[in-house]
């Protein structure tokens, strides 16, 4: 009797600390994004997340904050410096603050179009840009296939219409808070007011702005032509997204749980690319039904005949930076 309840409280105390063990043995990653959950970015995050959890038996769980939850953007990205939030999700140019040559990314016209820009994000001079950041931050980009589009281009969407910089004159446009598309916005004639994304239909609704700049495959989930009725095709640059990682933590991670999550993301981008192209033509039609949006496509000449003074000014400004731009159109004459 005595050596069966031995053999019991044995049995008992193996399962409890297996059980324990199993607990601290799964690793939780935190991850942001400015994006509600309602949108094809954010599909492909929950996506992501799923796919790593079952590769992993497991072991390796993301766990996501959607629609600002846990700061805005330079705070999500201060966070992941500092360790205190694992990973973030959103386009390359928000790494300027960082490495001025970031500032590539987002320079209207600059390339031609999505394929030139996707063979640039595969270039050595992106890797250069990436090895910069890792070593200034430690935040290290996790894409390799540069495969997550974001767009896939974008729009201008207003309360009136607007096709021309003589119709932008004066009109309050939200942007992000940087000071090169800000200053660029300002020389297209618009008065810039700077707003964090997750403020931006109440600031539309209220009269604080009266348009703003998106990703088309972004609109009718952030409901903006609830309010604004006109959407006009802009295409000033191309966007994919990147998600990074606290290297230390990645560094952390046993090798079999890096190569999972790597790979996971490169393969979902093709997922989320294939849903940001659907809602893109699908949204359109919904946006035009439900809202009354009108949706044009102008003559972008004379959008382009203001940039040359634009980017002169912003050179002045010390806002282009001239070396890496230099090195972008050497590498285009190569092509």
């Amino acid at each position: 009797m005595k050596r069966v309840l031995v053999l019991s409280v044995i049995v008992a105390v193996v399962a409890v600390s297996l059980v324990s063990y199993a607990a601290q043995d799964v690793i939780e990653l935190k991850l942001g994004s400015k994006m509600p959950e309602n949108n094809p970015e954010s599909q492909g995050v929950l996506r992501v997340c799923e796919l790593v959890e079952e590769r992993s038996n497991g072991r390796l769980k993301i766990i996501p904050y959607f629609g600002e939850a846990l700061g805005n953007k330079n705070t999500q990205l201060e966070n992941v410096m500092m360790g205190t939030q694992d990973m973030y999700i959103e386009s390359y140019s928000h790494y300027v603050s960082w490495v001025p040559g970031f500032a590539v990314h987002s320079l209207p016209y600059l390339f031609s179009g999505a394929e030139q820009y996707q063979q640039f994000l595969l270039s050595d001079l992106e890797k250069e840009l990436e090895q910069k950041l890792l070593d200034k931050t430690g935040i290290k980009i996790l894409n390799t296939k540069k495969n997550w589009v974001r767009g896939p281009y974008r729009v201008l969407v207003s309360k009136k219409p607007i096709f021309s910089p003589a119709d932008l004159a004066g009109v309050k446009l939200r942007m992000a808070d940087s000071r090169l598309l800000s200053n660029v916005w300002n020389g297209l004639g618009a008065n810039v007011i700077n707003l964090a994304w997750s403020e931006v239909y109440l600031a539309l609704q209220q009269g604080v702005v009266e348009a703003v700049t998106s990703p088309v495959s972004l609109l009718y989930s952030m409901k903006f032509t609830e309010i604004c009725k006109y959407v006009i095709r802009t295409d000033e640059y191309n966007q994919q997204l990147a998600l990074v990682i606290n290297n230390k933590k990645f560094e952390s991670l046993p090798e079999d749980l890096q190569k999972i999550l790597v790979d996971t993301i490169d393969e979902v981008g093709e997922y989320v690319s294939g849903l940001v192209y659907e809602a893109a033509n699908k949204d359109l039609e919904k946006m035009k039904q439900e809202h009354g949006m009108e949706y044009a496509e102008p003559d972008i000449s004379p959008w382009l005949d203001k940039m040359p003074d634009i980017f002169s000014t912003l050179e002045k400004e010390g806002l282009i930076p001239k070396e890496a731009v230099e090195k972008v159109l050497a590498w285009q004459k190569t092509l």
